[in-house]
């Protein structure tokens, strides 16, 4: 996957500016490397959270998440969101497949 293509994924995945996900999407986006390697290292990690999250809503646990468009905690973000399992199998794959991209480029840009 190219660089571009990636910043698209990983902008759909995180909408909100003040996100590293965003953030290092908007610059794969534009075909640039993200001028700060802390930043996508911290992107990795919010990726690997969401996945970590939706296994567990796969496993019937309740994650509990902060929604700040309605500025409220979520008891349950599978219930919430309407997620299904099958829905959460696909996320996690394309999360995977996403995460694995990201750290091939972490590799190269900062060699």
């Amino acid at each position: 996957m190219d660089r571009v293509n990636l910043g698209e994924r990983l902008q759909q995945w995180h909408s909100s500016m003040h996100d590293p996900v965003y953030a290092v999407g908007s610059f794969y986006f534009a075909d640039q490397v993200y001028p700060k390697k802390e930043i996508v290292e911290h992107c990795i990690r919010n990726l690997k959270e969401d996945i970590r999250d939706k296994k567990k809503m796969l496993k019937g646990i309740k994650v509990r998440r902060y929604n700040s468009f309605y500025g409220k905690w979520i008891d349950d973000q599978k219930k919430f969101a309407g997620y299904t399992n099958a829905q959460l199998r696909t996320d996690i794959k394309d999360l995977e497949d996403i995460v694995k991209e990201v750290e091939w480029f972490l590799r190269e840009d900062y060699k």
